[in-house]
């Protein structure tokens, strides 16, 4: 298949009312707005991997085809649109710290922003002891997960490769995810104490 034919592929697919598009509203569904990133994505995926593309289109199962690349880049937490796509911590907390600002401007006293910034301090505070509860309620190897995973910024793929594969990017998502479970717990019986 030659870029040519690639090209006159991608303006099908991108282009407003074409089948393929329809394809991708229905799996971004609700999240329309990130149709040009997934677009980007998809792009690359079928530059990267022209034989098969190639295969596909020549054989008469393209749509099945491009179906399971927009399925995988939006399902799948280890895909390049879900990293590129997903928001950071960062992110959400500079969200809400502006809306703080804005609110501020609107008429908040210099009362309720203090009562404001106490919350917060309080929430940070009993994260940190739900933390360590959880920590203690659990076993060393789910705390370590739960450690890589959320301290040192470690996606599930890269621990599987710190630990040289003998831990399982699945498995160790499964022991994260009884970690945060108890975390879970944990913080709600702090803030139900709390308040």
């Amino acid at each position: 298949m030659s870029q040519k034919k690639i090209n006159s592929i991608l303006e099908e697919i991108a282009s407003n009312g074409s089948k393929w598009n329809v394809i991708m509203d229905n799996i971004l569904d609700p999240n329309y707005e990130k149709k040009p990133e997934l677009l980007s994505e998809i792009t690359i995926q079928l530059y990267d991997k022209i034989e098969e593309t190639e295969k596909a289109y020549q054989e008469g199962w393209f749509r099945f085809y491009f179906t399971a690349i927009c399925c995988n880049q939006v399902k799948s937490s280890t895909s390049s649109f879900h990293r590129n796509c997903r928001e950071t911590l960062n992110t959400r907390h500079n969200k809400y710290f502006n809306k703080i600002v804005v609110e501020m401007e609107h008429g908040w006293t210099a009362k309720e922003h203090k009562e404001l910034q106490i919350n917060q301090k309080l929430r940070l505070k009993l994260i940190k002891q739900a933390s360590k509860r959880a920590d203690l309620k659990s076993k060393w190897i789910e705390s370590e997960m739960a450690r890589l995973h959320l301290k040192e910024g470690l996606s599930f793929r890269k621990i599987e490769s710190y630990y040289e594969g003998t831990i399982k990017y699945t498995r160790a998502h499964q022991l994260f995810s009884r970690w945060k479970k108890k975390f879970n717990i944990e913080l709600q019986k702090l803030v139900k104490s709390n308040s």
